[in-house]
């Protein structure tokens, strides 16, 4: 009788493992999904409008009443927000290096 108890939590620990598992893969999918999707709102945004959005962001991250379901959300955000803004930075740069290098 024992034996079939401890076989039986056994089996109901592995369950719980994969459906946390599951429960976890879902998870990151969404975040993947709600990652793309920002990306693709943001993409016509200007510099100074990201860089607004971004400071907005930081800070409800520092105000201390914020919910702890919205950190890991604008967390996600502001990584968007900032990899936007690097996208941009980059494509200035690379044009001014073109000029410059035209004009030598």
């Amino acid at each position: 009788m024992n034996r079939d108890k401890r076989s039986s939590k056994k089996i109901e620990k592995r369950d719980k493992s994969k459906d946390d598992k599951n429960i976890m893969e879902k998870k990151e999918d969404e975040m993947e999904a709600n990652r793309k999707q920002l990306l693709d709102s943001i993409s016509k945004l200007s510099y100074a409008d990201a860089i607004a959005e971004l400071d907005r962001i930081l800070l409800k991250l520092q105000d201390d009443q914020i919910p702890v379901e919205e950190i890991q959300a604008n967390h996600l955000s502001a990584k968007v927000y900032l990899q936007h803004c690097n996208e941009l930075l980059n494509r200035v740069e690379q044009e001014v290096i073109y000029f410059s290098d035209t004009i030598d």
